[in-house]
């Protein structure tokens, strides 16, 4: 999923976490990972992250170890590896329960197995790619949805091709196609003025838009099982749910 979702996510974390301070548990865990990076062994670290690995939308997400070794430079740039390598294992890195173990405020996380859940730092590099990659977007969609600041996701359900985008005015656009169709042609629905709900502090929220009696809302899942879909299309009418569609594709290549 989309970056500024990780980011107000971690706020919550941080708030109701606790500094180790002093020697824990997962001291050996933490070290054994500081270095690998130190050594920049990027084979070790790909046998401790579990796939898909997420990157900022729309820069693709990591599929599998060698495409993790393959880019490994692109996430772990000198800024990120001299961040890790000199972080101090009882001062900067935080034990959140059952969410796993943060360093600093949420740049990189750990679970308390020594698993890498996800880095949220962007390389010069990554930055770089994903605006690339935003400007081939609005070259390639219809005319009246080029206009906007940054991607959220697109999303496939069974009958619908779903675009959200967020506008310069901190706002959201919703967009919608028939599945048959492609985001070169017209969209067959545009609401704009869309705003964005936090659902408890596990990071799961809703892209939420009005449109008269007709609510369309994105139910994105980022805490859930094995088994959930990246989210649901949930349309209601005069607050009676009408609709409701699991995401079979969320779309990032």
């Amino acid at each position: 999923m989309k970056h500024i979702c990780k980011i107000i996510t971690l706020i919550f974390l941080f708030a109701s976490g606790s500094v180790f301070g002093q020697q824990t548990e997962y001291d050996d865990v933490i070290s054994k990972f500081i270095t690998y990076v130190k050594e920049k062994d990027s084979k070790s670290i790909s046998k401790i992250i579990s796939f898909p690995f997420r990157r900022y939308y729309p820069v693709p997400d990591i599929k599998n170890a060698k495409e993790f070794i393959d880019r490994y430079n692109e996430i772990f740039d000198d800024s990120l590896q001299k961040i890790i390598v000199e972080s101090d294992i009882h001062k900067d890195w935080s034990e959140m329960g059952w969410r796993g173990i943060m360093l600093f405020r949420g740049i990189l996380w750990l679970d308390t197995n020594g698993r890498l859940i996800g880095v949220n730092y962007e390389s010069k590099y990554e930055h770089d790619k994903r605006i690339r990659l935003i400007n081939q977007q609005k070259d390639l969609l219809y005319e009246s949805i080029k206009d906007f600041e940054e991607p959220i996701f697109v999303w496939e359900t069974k009958k619908f091709r779903i675009r959200v985008d967020k506008l310069e005015n901190n706002t959201y656009r919703y967009a919608s196609w028939e599945i048959s169709k492609g985001q070169n042609e017209k969209p067959d629905l545009i609401i704009t003025n869309g705003e964005i709900v936090f659902l408890g502090n596990g990071g799961n929220h809703e892209f939420v838009f009005k449109s008269g009696a007709y609510e369309y809302i994105c139910d994105v899942i980022v805490l859930g099982s094995t088994t959930s879909p990246p989210g649901y299309l949930i349309v209601t009418k005069n607050g009676t749910e009408i609709l409701k569609e699991k995401v079979i594709k969320d779309v990032r290549d």
